[in-house]
């Protein structure tokens, strides 16, 4: 046990392309475990680090299907979200999960969330517009395609 500790100490670019080929050969725990372990030890990295949460990333939303119910998969994007905070794919599959459970106002605030961190996500002012249309607040058409606006 201590031995693992000092190698994810000293080599988490290793470990890390361990997780990587863990992925591909499609052990998702074996992956997320390398991935979530080398985290701490990537803070001085910043390269390598977004490379762990790009990883954990891949392995939440791969990891997804296997969840039973919404609450499940709001669960696991919730850890992966924890772990990586600014990764907005996972932030906008938590957006579409709480849309799904009919929690827009949740979803809302997510889609928020996201306009801050990549404000030119395909589909996100679109998204925004159509949530407020479902609360029953005015919505802007500024921005949105004639084929989006015509569906609003």
């Amino acid at each position: 046990q201590v031995k693992k500790q000092v190698q994810q100490q000293h080599r988490p670019a290793e470990r890390l392309q361990e997780a990587e080929l863990a992925l591909q050969r499609g052990d998702l725990a074996a992956a997320y475990t390398l991935a979530t372990s080398v985290l701490p030890a990537l803070a001085n990295d910043p390269p390598t680090q977004q490379r762990a949460y790009n990883l954990l990333t891949e392995i939440c939303l791969q990891k997804l299907p296997e969840a039973a119910s919404v609450t499940q998969r709001l669960e696991l994007l919730n850890s992966a979200i924890h772990k990586a905070p600014k990764q907005p794919r996972l932030h906008i599959r938590r957006a579409l999960e709480y849309w799904h459970g009919g929690d827009i106002r949740a979803a809302l605030q997510e889609l928020r969330l996201i306009a801050g961190i990549e404000p030119q996500w395909p589909g996100l002012h679109f998204l925004l517009q159509l949530g407020e249309l479902v609360e029953g607040r005015p919505w802007q058409a500024a921005g949105l395609t004639p084929a989006e606006t015509n569906t609003l």
